[in-house]
């Protein structure tokens, strides 16, 4: 604290945002991988069908083709009816000739109404209700590879959607990592090797508290000359207790920033 103080470097709200991105980017990779086996979990055929079909639609019609067809064949069994009237009206005309005016004119009639119906009924076709049938047996097959293509087809853009989130906030941890070595490297500290670390303190590209006694000396002795530059009276207490290495030490920096122990 006491160096960032001096250096009026303040890495807090970038240590900060880098643990939050790093916590949610755990968070998405954990989602990511739940994901990836979701995916790998559905078997969808090559083939698989991208909507469901309607099995109330389909059976609706069936009926209505059954009903049609019923009607078509109702038609047929009239129109033969009708073919046999003519043949048998046509073969009583001479034993009737006394109703031959009346059954010409109902014959007449009859043989146009025969020249529509026949047209009419040699235009119908028979709809293909063996086909739908075969399509209604395989419709459950049908509706759950199509179910599994669309449930693949979201959890995979769901999958991807993850992967850009995550590798969004890597890119903002590498520029929260940039900014912070920046700012570092702009720094003015009152020693040369001294920086900063992962929360530590750092001395000669090691943790300052694993430097040697006389390291840690010379350190402590340069930033509390850079904190009283104008005093240059420095206090060491027990100042008696230190071996002659450490004395000097002191008395090599006291003379050179020229500065009273």
């Amino acid at each position: 604290e006491t160096l960032r103080d001096l250096t009026g470097v303040d890495l807090s709200d970038l240590e900060k945002d880098r643990t939050d991105i790093a916590e949610r980017g755990r968070v998405v990779k954990q989602d990511i991988k739940r994901l990836e086996a979701q995916i790998g979990g559905i078997q969808v055929p090559d083939d698989a069908p991208e909507n469901e079909i309607s099995a109330t639609d389909l059976l609706s019609g069936i009926q209505a083709a059954m009903e049609r067809n019923r009607q078509i064949d109702a038609r047929r069994q009239a129109l033969g009816v009708e073919k046999a009237t003519v043949q048998k009206l046509s073969e009583e005309i001479g034993e009737l000739q006394r109703k031959l005016t009346l059954m010409e004119q109902d014959l007449e009639k009859r043989t146009h109404d025969l020249g529509k119906n026949e047209e009419i009924t040699a235009g119908l076709v028979n709809e293909d209700v063996q086909s739908m049938q075969d399509k209604l047996h395989g419709i459950e097959e049908h509706n759950k590879n199509a179910r599994a293509r669309n449930q693949k087809e979201k959890l995979t853009s769901d999958h991807d959607m993850k992967k850009q989130e995550l590798a969004g906030m890597e890119a903002a941890i590498t520029a929260i990592d940039a900014e912070k070595t920046a700012r570092i490297t702009n720094a003015k500290f009152p020693l040369s090797g001294l920086s900063f670390g992962d929360g530590v303190v750092m001395y000669g590209g090691m943790p300052l508290d694993q430097s040697s006694s006389a390291e840690q000396l010379r350190v402590s002795l340069a930033m509390a000359m850079a904190l009283n530059p104008k005093l240059r009276v420095i206090r060491i207490t027990d100042g008696s207790l230190l071996d002659s290495e450490s004395m000097n030490i002191i008395e090599q920096m006291a003379n050179s920033e020229d500065v009273q122990v």
